[in-house]
């Protein structure tokens, strides 16, 4: 009686382990704004390849072979091949595992064993005992072992990998989103810093031409040796300018040959590239498309929903197991015996095994894939919520650049008015050479700050490509 008490509690207790925690409860996203700025037209810019969105062939070139060559880029391949391996090895856990096996044993039991003792006169062949002091044992034959899903725990860790798989696969294109970004946007520098090493040459020629006029009315008796050598240290000012501007150049080259994965080499460029006009609308589309188009949000989603399945998972791995054991093959003591129907073995077992005594790594395994699933949500709210600002940023980014540039392009247009009264004044000798040189960094100053926005005007409008999500393809 005592034996069904046992055998009721232990049924009692597998019944027992069913019952587990509850699975997280998720708080609800903040919804995104319908609009970044005003408008409600969903032609977005991101929809249009790189190939088209770029129209410089230089730049188009090095891109391409930055997609070739990138160690990133090549390392984002290797981390798909991984999760697809973590996949495939999820996905076999769902079949039986079939292993082949074979063995060849010596036993020689001792004199008072009940092994020897009751075992050597048996008669196991026609010509009677076999039972020997040294008593040979092979085996050849398959093993089975399968553990039936049934609760769809192992249904939940294969989406889990495969999610995950996903997610880099989207790794992948982001990095090259980013590769492809990042190489126009230093291209773009090396073009801008080109731009302004010929404004300081310009600038330079018109400096020596203004020493050249001090010189002669120095020699007239109408100036002195004191402007001759302002305009000489202004002089020398501006080719140490120039010969840092080529030392960024070179380190601005540099930075393109390591992302195309070579050694220091001089970049081929368009001088002309920054002035050169688009004839592609820019357009932001509407923030629901960043959920499709922006790569990080789509790796941030399928991370979340790997951990949905890891949580699952984790919360089953409380319920009993149902295992299947099973072989079959040829057994016995003696060779040419081996192979004879009477020599088959075979086996089947199945059985439910449930936790019942300390579950505490199970219950720190919930509640550690509760926590991971959690924090995905957050990471994925975040995600949301930077993209969405950051193509905010871009939009106001362009169209104050745009007011600026205007407002410094008429600035140098004064300034360049300025430098040819200055001169004029000067020879006259109705204005001292201070002025003159005062108008002359004036106007240098203003040619590099509307190259520098020129140059942020592309960058901001690439960027914004770059953050709704272009690039990809």
């Amino acid at each position: 009686m005592k034996f069904y008490r046992i055998y009721i509690f232990l049924i009692l207790s597998m019944l027992g382990a069913c019952k587990t925690v509850q699975l997280p409860t998720e708080k609800s996203l903040t919804q995104m704004p319908d609009t970044f700025v005003d408008s409600k037209d969903t032609t977005n810019i991101a929809k249009i390849k790189w190939t088209a969105f770029f129209t410089d062939e230089k730049l188009k070139a090095l891109i391409l072979e930055g997609l070739e060559r990138n160690i990133d880029l090549q390392n984002a391949f290797q981390n798909i091949e991984i999760a697809s391996a973590n996949q495939l090895r999820a996905k076999g856990m769902l079949l039986p595992t079939i292993d082949a096996g074979a063995s060849a044993a010596v036993y020689k039991y001792g004199d008072y064993t009940q092994e020897w003792a009751g075992n050597r006169t048996t008669e196991m062949t026609e010509s009677g005992p076999f039972f020997s002091r040294h008593l040979p044992n092979y085996y050849l034959g398959l093993m089975a072992n399968w553990e039936v899903d049934i609760y769809g725990k192992l249904k939940d860790q294969n989406k889990a990998a495969q999610a995950r798989f996903f997610s880099t696969f989207e790794g992948k294109k982001w990095v090259q989103t980013n590769l492809v970004y990042a190489i126009a946007n230093v291209y773009y520098e090396l073009v801008a810093l080109d731009n302004q090493l010929d404004i300081i040459n310009q600038n330079t020629a018109i400096q020596e031409n203004s020493l050249e006029i001090v010189q002669q009315l120095k020699e007239a008796g109408r100036s002195n040796e004191l402007a001759v050598k302002q305009f000489e240290a202004q002089i020398l000012n501006a080719k140490a300018d120039a010969t840092q501007i080529n030392q960024v150049i070179v380190e601005y080259e540099s930075i393109i040959n390591l992302l195309l994965a070579r050694y220091p080499q001089a970049i081929d460029r368009n001088k002309n590239a920054l002035s050169e006009t688009s004839s592609l609308v820019y357009q932001s589309g509407v923030p629901s498309q960043l959920l499709s188009n922006r790569l990080d949000v789509r790796m941030a989603e399928q991370e979340l929903l790997a951990t949905r399945f890891d949580t699952k998972a984790a919360k089953k791995a409380f319920y009993p197991s149902f295992n299947i054991n099973a072989g079959f093959g040829s057994n016995g003591f003696s060779v040419p015996l081996f192979f004879t129907w009477p020599s088959a073995a075979y086996s089947i077992l199945g059985g439910l095994t449930a936790p019942v005594f300390n579950r505490k790594p199970l219950q720190a395994d919930f509640k550690t894939a509760s926590a991971i699933q959690l924090t995905a949500l957050n990471n994925y709210q975040q995600t949301i919520i930077s993209a969405f600002t950051e193509v905010y940023n871009e939009l106001k980014n362009i169209e104050n650049l745009k007011e600026i540039a205007s407002l410094k392009q008429d600035e140098v247009n004064t300034l360049e008015q300025a430098i040819e009264n200055a001169d004029l004044l000067f020879q006259t000798n109705r204005a001292d050479y201070l002025e003159v040189l005062i108008a002359q960094q004036n106007l240098l100053q203003a040619k590099v700050d509307l190259q520098n926005l020129t140059k942020l005007q592309k960058l901001s409008v690439i960027n914004l490509y770059k953050v709704l999500g272009g690039g990809q393809e």
